[in-house]
């Protein structure tokens, strides 16, 4: 056997089936990967002000205090460490001794502190401020909480809004999860995290000396609003500072997608701490986009920011292609603002001292969305990170975040606050190996650790290796090379194609630094190695974090470069060379554990690749919005559970022929052709274990001609259509296993009446028109006249299934936003896939929507398979 081409069967890690807890999973997965989790201070304050105890955040360290340790014996102490439940003080009178009290021993008697403060004044000369007795004697009953426990359902809070701060809306708790909070004001349904400077204490509008406006003025002094405020402790670092701008200044704005900088300038001053900033990003509209910023806002630069880390400024979109070549801030002066003055006192938050380590994971939240997903810094400059999301497995730039980004939080967050977490793709790797089994890769038989003679061949039968690499898990096989997958936008092409087709076996520390100076000699440009350099080039220096130091030859001038690069194990080697690879913005499968197959076809590569079915499982992307496509997704995903809930051997015996995943569990589709294989065979299965006095869903098949008397307002019709590829007849019989077989209940089909509610159409179902054309296309004829409460479960779901709701009338949009519908009966993964598929509609309307058509499928599988 050879030891260097030969592959053992790789396992896959962070697999969908595994019942083992989401968050040991993702542990695992971590260490796979060769990444530590950051726990840099610099990064996610907001998250750690709120993990806080009530007390470690009245009680500040250094502060005086009085305490009565002992009955009736009151002493005044000056706080070194807040625990949870008690403090560790330092007293001020007698023999100055170091103590533990419990946080009830505190007092907060007004009479009693004051005479403390003079005692420490007058006797002691001490004019250290005492801790806030108001607050301790306020929160005294939740001194242990934490600090976000304070926040409960049903409470209210004033927000103002993000177009017009000087626009005051009442919002409602409705949901928490820590910081996040999901909140109602009026028909809006929002996530926000409680950190955010638009969320403030009730009452805050009448305080300030901005002039601000209520929406609901008539309601504010409402007794249900007094009764259950937020409590004010929790916005009290939700205070912005005046910006001292005027109109005119030049400023860069970073535009929403996170990577591109843009040419800007202030346009009006709202208030001494809010301004509006017009960039020359244009949207389809051809109207310049205005930005509502603020002393704080993490996307608004003084000019040169981007320069200084690398980045070029876009021009306006509306430039001439001639004058885009030549374009600086004299032309956009001269175009856009002639009194422009460059403003240099602005910026975003002040740059941390601290440089954050890279090649560490954290997690960023969508609070559009509403889950968290993976993400991996791979560059720290100047106070802000550059990500790697962890569903965006493509070759492509990664995004700017600020440090203090309220976005971005530690690792454990989402199970912390038991949020929905789109995890990292499946990971193949080595088993586990312990060396009482022997050696891995049978080393031990093809080398030997007892020094020999080399001068005297016949002593040795076998090559000499040390003992500690022998048994330290440290050997490599061959890596090969994938090189028709995508490189990414650092890579020269040329260079990639004299890359070699494999690397040979060796010792892990060998291997790994050839494959790192190989691909970064396969960057050619300076700004693409500067780029490399300043992830690797800041990996820590722990000593709990294992890395090896690597010399490279660049083309910056240098004629060594040391960097740091992780260091791994052989069942660490998969995730290292995706971590790499990821990091130099390259397709996660360039290199590989096993040899490349002739057909092999990457799933995270974009271009001529078909959309395979472990990807739709792992990574959360918007749906092409074609017909064929975005129904065709839909019929294939259905397929799919539908397969999972039939037991195995059924599986295996009405469709033989699908594919199944690497542990042959899943079942997966690739292309319509399986969907109607199934479909043929599930009918038959279905009939057969379904009661003979249950009758099936009527099917009225019409011909053309009666077609055209059936529907009598052609104008207000809109057809949906699937066309029938691979000449394969969708004929009345496989619309069976459709959904529109919602239910088998004989007596209320046989009645055919329409309910009165979609929710009595969505549990009993209704007939379903087929109509047969002379192409044989399965369509579906919708009137939109029809009052919405007639629509029968089939009709809404392929309505929406054909449009994504985007042309839903206005009654029915107000009927679906009426129903009293819980939001946690849909799934996570579920709804932030829709959300990003119904892109343009509030996310209230798409709640509603998708949790009907949720309803309505998992009703379709349990009819489906009862028995």
């Amino acid at each position: 056997m050879d030891f260097s081409t030969y592959v053992p069967k790789l396992v896959i890690e962070n697999r969908t089936n595994d019942k083992t807890n989401e968050f040991e999973k993702w542990s695992s997965y971590l260490y796979l990967s060769c990444v530590m989790p950051s726990i840099d201070p610099a990064l996610c304050g907001h998250d750690t002000y709120f993990d806080r105890s009530v007390i470690s955040l009245i009680c500040i360290t250094g502060h005086n205090i009085c305490v009565m340790p002992q009955p009736d014996i009151v002493r005044v102490a000056t706080v070194k460490i807040v625990l949870d439940n008690e403090i560790r003080l330092k007293y001020l009178d007698g023999n100055r001794e170091i103590d533990y009290v419990a946080v009830d021993k505190i007092v907060t008697d007004e009479k009693i502190i004051c005479d403390a403060k003079n005692f420490c004044e007058e006797i002691l000369n001490d004019y250290t401020p005492f801790v806030d007795h108001r607050k301790l004697l306020l929160h005294r009953n939740y001194l242990p909480w934490k600090v976000y426990d304070l926040v409960q359902r049903g409470q209210f809070f004033e927000i103002q809004d993000p177009n017009d701060p000087a626009t005051v809306h009442i919002a409602k708790v409705m949901k928490v999860r820590g910081p996040i909070i999901t909140a109602e004001s009026g028909t809006a349904v929002f996530n926000i995290h409680m950190a955010d400077v638009l969320c403030h204490e009730l009452g805050w509008g009448r305080k300030t000396h901005e002039k601000v406006k209520y929406v609901e003025e008539n309601n504010i002094n409402q007794k249900v609003y007094l009764e259950s405020p937020v409590p004010a402790i929790i916005f009290e670092r939700n205070h912005i500072t005046q910006h001292g701008l005027l109109p005119g200044y030049l400023v860069e704005v970073l535009a929403k997608d996170r990577q591109t900088f843009y040419y800007a300038h202030v346009k009006e001053i709202i208030n001494d701490h809010y301004f509006t900033v017009v960039s020359g990003e244009y949207e389809p509209a051809d109207s310049l986009i205005e930005h509502m910023a603020h002393r704080r806002s993490t996307h608004i630069f003084p000019v040169g920011f981007a320069a200084s880390i690398g980045y070029t400024l876009q021009p306006p979109n509306n430039v001439n292609e001639d004058v885009k070549s030549k374009f600086n801030w004299d032309i956009y002066r001269t175009m856009y603002c002639p009194n422009g003055v460059p403003a240099e006192n602005i910026g975003a938050l002040e740059e941390p001292r601290s440089k954050v380590p890279t090649l560490r994971y954290l997690l960023h939240f969508s609070y559009e969305q509403g889950f968290f997903s993976p993400a991996l810094i791979v560059r720290a400059e100047k106070g802000f990170v550059w990500l790697v999301c962890g569903a965006n497995f493509r070759a492509r730039a990664p995004y700017i975040f600020h440090q203090k980004d309220l976005s971005l939080f530690p690792v454990c967050a989402f199970d912390r606050y038991s949020l929905p977490f789109i995890k990292e793709p499946p990971l193949e790797t080595y088993p586990k190996w312990d060396m009482k089994d022997g050696h891995r890769f049978g080393l031990d038989k093809k080398y030997t650790s007892v020094p020999t003679n080399i001068f005297d061949p016949s002593t040795s039968e076998k090559p000499f290796m040390t003992k500690c690499l022998l048994e330290s898990d440290s050997w490599s096989p061959r890596i090969y090379t994938n090189l028709n997958c995508d490189f990414g936008p650092n890579m020269d092409v040329e260079a990639v194609k004299n890359l070699r087709k494999f690397f040979e076996a060796g010792s892990i520390p060998s291997v790994t630094s050839q494959i790192f100076k190989d691909l970064l000699n396969c960057v050619t440009k300076p700004e693409k190695q500067k780029a490399i350099i300043a992830c690797f080039g800041n990996v820590s220096e722990a000593a709990n974090y294992g890395t090896m130091t690597v010399k490279c030859r660049v083309r910056s001038g240098l004629d060594k470069l040391v960097l740091r690069v992780p260091s791994c194990k052989t069942r660490q080697l998969g995730g290292w060379l995706r971590t790499v690879t990821r990091a130099m913005q390259c397709c996660p499968n360039v290199l590989s554990l096993k040899p490349i197959r002739d057909d092999f076809t990457c799933v995270f590569c974009e271009k001529g690749r078909r959309l395979f079915a472990m990807k739709r499982r792992f990574i959360v992307r918007p749906i092409e919005k074609t017909e064929n496509r975005v129904m065709w997704f839909e019929v294939m995903r259905m397929t799919e559970q539908v397969i999972a809930n039939v037991p195995m051997e059924d599986q295996k015996k009405i469709a033989p022929n699908l594919d199944y995943d690497r542990d042959n569990e899943n079942p997966f589709l690739t292309d319509r052709k399986n969907v109607y294989e199934f479909m043929d065979a599930f009918e038959k299965y279905t009939e057969q274990r379904r009661s003979i006095t249950q009758k099936p869903a009527e099917i009225v098949v019409l011909s053309d001609d009666d077609s055209s008397k059936s529907n009598k307002q052609p104008s207000s019709v809109a057809t949906a259509s699937v066309s029938v590829q691979n000449k394969r007849k969708f004929s009345a019989s496989s619309e069976k296993a459709m959904p529109s077989k919602a239910s088998t209940d004989s007596s209320i089909l046989s009645k055919n009446k329409p309910s009165s509610s979609i929710e009595e159409r969505l549990v009993h179902g209704s007939p379903t028109i087929v109509r047969k054309s002379k192409t044989q296309a399965f369509q579906l004829n919708i009137q939109k006249s029809v009052d919405p409460r007639t629509w029968n479960a089939k009709e809404l779901y392929e309505y929406m299934g054909k449009y994504w709701a985007r042309k839903l009338s206005p009654e029915a949009i107000k009927v679906l936003l009426e129903m009293n519908v819980d939001g946690d009966q849909f799934a996570s993964f579920n709804f932030a896939r829709c959300v990003r598929i119904l892109d343009g509609l509030p996310e209230t309307i798409a709640m509603k929507l998708f949790d009907i058509v949720e309803a309505f499928r998992e009703h379709i599988y349990l009819n489906f398979l009862a028995a």
